[in-house]
């Protein structure tokens, strides 16, 4: 991603001038991959490797110092990507990390940070432009427009709720194209592409593997 950033400047970086605080967001060309998932590949490197380099008694993997780097460069390329959903995601992450590998009072304050950044964020530290990214409040609270698009697949998904209309094709063509946002690939939520796409079944089995692992 970021040998991109260097290649195809002017295709990997775009703008965001007048958007967002941070003038550019990072994507990728060779592959393909849109900043959001670029933000997403961003917080699993950045966290694994905090992760591992945390770990007490390592036997495998790369060194502390190279593990210190990696995380770096996870955390710079999730916070370049401009990823909304990466950022409370990895604080979440981090607070579970902390908390498994004895480190409670990291973790505290993490959650406290968290907390201030929530409730007084947009007053203490003007975190609003960062969250919003050029959108109105009002949209923010409506998710982009996700919750509308829930709302209209939950209909979708009650014609077929017991093993649901097609894992990945029922949301993209029968919810997505029928409200004209057939630019988009996914639904924007595990869950309920589970739910619509392959019913009561395919979602309790998601919820199975997730309180297994």
């Amino acid at each position: 991603v970021w040998l991109n950033a260097i290649i195809f400047p002017s295709e990997a970086v775009t703008s965001t001038m007048g958007e967002s605080p941070l003038p550019y967001q990072l994507g990728s060309v060779m592959p393909a991959i849109s900043s959001n998932s670029v933000g997403f590949l961003g917080a699993v490197v950045g966290l694994w490797s905090l992760g591992y380099r945390l770990t007490p008694h390592r036997q495998y993997g790369p060194r502390p110092r190279v593990a210190a780097f990696l995380a770096g460069v996870g955390f710079l390329t999730l916070i370049a990507a401009q990823y909304r959903t990466g950022y409370a995601a990895a604080a979440a992450a981090l607070v579970v990390l902390c908390i498994v590998r004895g480190r409670q009072v990291l973790a505290a304050l993490l959650v406290v940070g968290a907390l201030i950044v929530t409730f007084w964020g947009s007053v203490l530290l003007e975190a609003q432009p960062y969250l919003l990214r050029g959108e109105t409040a009002e949209s923010a609270a409506e998710l982009s427009g996700r919750i509308y698009w829930w709302e209209q697949a939950i209909e979708v998904w009650k014609e077929s709720p017991i093993v649901g209309k097609g894992l990945l094709s029922a949301t993209r063509f029968e919810v997505l194209d029928e409200i004209g946002a057939s630019g988009t690939s996914t639904i924007h939520s595990t869950w309920i592409e589970a739910l619509v796409g392959t019913g009561v079944v395919g979602a309790a089995l998601l919820a199975a593997s997730v309180l297994v692992a």
